[in-house]
């Protein structure tokens, strides 16, 4: 689910804002999904009953710890891709929506990518001091990245659904 990669990446930084709060709250409440993720929804909706600021405020708290970093997985839209050559059969704003979504998935997929690799060369014991630090500064920027392109995505998919959640085309 991407709005926990929202959460879990502007978490890290310590960059949880209400606007971020807005846009993640009502998909986190929605969620029925996957069992991996019951169990931080679960305590993510009861992290918001205690209200928003000190939410927000909770996640802002911790510094950002390396041995902690967010290993991010990649996502994909099996359904989209699989139907891209039938985009024709909807409205254009929806063939503009529904591309703005791959291409959004495609960018967030390369922050990814960039991410692992760069989590990855951590363990690198041939880095210098200096390219250790380079590595964790494109790390730390990398993340800031994701969590932006992240919220992005959400924003894409969001404006493929109207307000109770349906898909505009039906």
């Amino acid at each position: 689910m991407i709005a926990l990669v929202v959460l879990k990446m502007r978490a890290h930084i310590q960059v949880m804002d209400q606007p971020t709060l807005d846009l993640i709250r009502p998909i986190i409440l929605q969620y029925t999904g996957d069992t991996d993720d019951v169990a931080f929804v679960g305590a993510t909706r009861k992290l918001l009953e205690a209200g928003d600021q000190t939410f927000i405020a909770l996640h802002n708290s911790e510094p950002p710890n390396p041995a902690k970093t967010p290993f991010p997985v990649p996502y994909e839209a099996p359904f989209l891709t699989a139907h891209l050559d039938t985009l024709g059969l909807f409205p254009l704003e929806i063939q503009r929506r529904l591309l703005r979504v791959g291409s959004d998935l495609r960018g967030f997929n390369e922050r990814v990518a960039f991410i692992q690799v760069a989590i990855n060369r951590t363990w690198d014991s041939s880095l210098s001091t200096i390219n250790r630090q380079q590595n964790a500064d494109n790390l730390a920027s990398g993340i800031k990245n994701l969590a932006t392109t992240a919220e992005g995505l959400v924003k894409a998919i969001n404006r493929l659904l109207d307000a109770s959640g349906r898909p505009l085309w039906k």
